[in-house]
């Protein structure tokens, strides 16, 4: 939906309490012409789990939601250091980004629910939702 006053609008939203934070990854929001807004995320740990045995093996998994209208850069960065493969899922929507370091970027024109997979085993829920 287009912004009447012609402005981007970002509103990123805290982790609710009583639900783990996860440090694996750092997200940051900006808007055109403005800096940064840090977007905190939450930890599930959920996993695969083998149906035959019950086994299952944990993984990392983080969670964060943001309100926008317009236009927003998000950068992704993980706390282990050098990236060496990215995927922003789902494929269909062909979002470009970049990989630099330890962090991802990419730009949002519109609302979207992604997974940012960094190194395969570790992702990012991004709940990008319409202001």
């Amino acid at each position: 939906m287009p912004d009447v006053h012609g402005t981007d609008r970002l509103v990123v939203h805290p982790v609710p309490d009583g639900l783990p934070r996860n440090a694996a990854f750092s997200v940051k929001a900006i808007r055109p012409a403005a800096t940064g807004t840090r977007c905190p995320s939450c930890g599930p740990a959920p996993g695969p789990v083998d149906e035959r045995t019950g086994a299952a093996v944990v993984r990392s998994s983080s969670v964060a939601c943001l309100d926008f209208t317009g236009t927003v850069q998000v950068e992704v960065t993980s706390s282990k250091g050098a990236i060496a493969s990215a995927r922003i899922r789902p494929l269909s929507y062909g979002i470009p980004y970049e990989v630099s370091g330890d962090t991802v970027g990419f730009v949002l024109t519109e609302p979207r629910d992604l997974s940012v997979e960094a190194d395969l085993h570790d992702n990012l829920h991004l709940h990008a939702n319409p202001y």
